[in-house]
């Protein structure tokens, strides 16, 4: 079962309940620190585990909780827990107020006062097995040929990712997974990089990762260099606006060219897509 945590400063209590609430009513396990914490209890060990028990971290900015020690440090550790694959910070401005310059391309949802349904419905799609977190509804589809073949399911073991298994006999064949569609709601202008999670079994060769538009489909190639969970980046300096509004796709593929020699099937989990702001270079 994924868990959220909620971190606030207490002049948001009520907000910060009444999102708990809402995603419990979906099933959704949500730790709040004044549902969680008992009496006697060591409270900085609390809030650890709770963080490191969580898939998501969601971060409810206002000029208080900025200034909050306690929100500051549960800020940093989901940063890092992050960073190692092993979560997800989403960050909501309740009220205007200064963020952070590590955190300031990871605003999720800004707010102009109370949540509304819709701001609730947008932060629980987010924590469901929705694998492009800001682009709506999508469907996952696989593809091959050439004496290729590919299975791709969704797994739900605490954080939810997609595990696609690409079996390649020959060096002409291929195989691979789109989603689509991918439109609608993003501007390409708030954004520089396209971000995942993956890990692959065996370690070694490469993958496809494909931006399709109407006018191309420019690919890049993501090396399969670990068992352990990576975090992978793609820069979107060559996509304007325009082709954003032609993006159809996004596609990772495999072909005889990306495999090792005498290799023949190859496990890929991947996680965590997001569009964000950052420093990063492209891998």
């Amino acid at each position: 079962m994924r868990q959220v945590f909620i971190s606030y400063s207490h002049k948001d209590a009520e907000q910060a309940e009444k999102l708990g609430n809402a995603l419990r009513s979906k099933g959704i396990r949500v730790f709040l620190d004044r549902w969680s914490i008992g009496i006697g209890e060591r409270i900085a060990e609390v809030l650890g585990d709770g963080i490191a028990g969580s898939n998501y971290v969601i971060i409810l900015a206002s000029p208080e909780s900025m200034t909050s020690k306690w929100v500051r440090s549960e800020l940093d550790t989901a940063l890092c827990y992050e960073n190692e694959g092993k979560g997800t910070l989403l960050l909501v401005k309740l009220r205007e107020c200064s963020l952070p310059p590590l955190v300031r391309g990871k605003l999720f949802l800004s707010l102009e006062g109370e949540f509304d349904d819709e701001a609730i419905e947008t932060l629980v799609e987010a924590v469901q097995p929705n694998i492009f977190l800001q682009a709506g509804k999508h469907r996952v589809v696989d593809f091959s040929g050439n004496g290729g073949g590919v299975k791709v399911d969704p797994i739900d073991c605490g954080a939810v990712f997609y595990r696609i298994e690409v079996l390649i006999q020959h060096a002409k064949a291929f195989a691979g997974v789109f989603w689509e569609p991918l439109r609608g709601s993003i501007d390409v202008a708030n954004y520089t990089h396209f971000e995942w999670f993956m890990r692959a079994n065996p370690v070694g060769g490469r993958v496809q990762v494909k931006f399709e538009t109407k006018d191309g489909w420019p690919t890049h190639y993501a090396s399969l260099n670990t068992s352990e969970w990576k975090k992978y980046q793609v820069r979107l300096k060559n996509l304007g606006p325009a082709d954003w509004e032609r993006l159809e796709r996004i596609t990772f593929a495999m072909d005889g060219r990306d495999l090792l020699p005498g290799q023949n099937h190859q496990i890929i989990d991947v996680r965590g897509f997001l569009f964000c702001r950052s420093s990063a270079t492209d891998f």
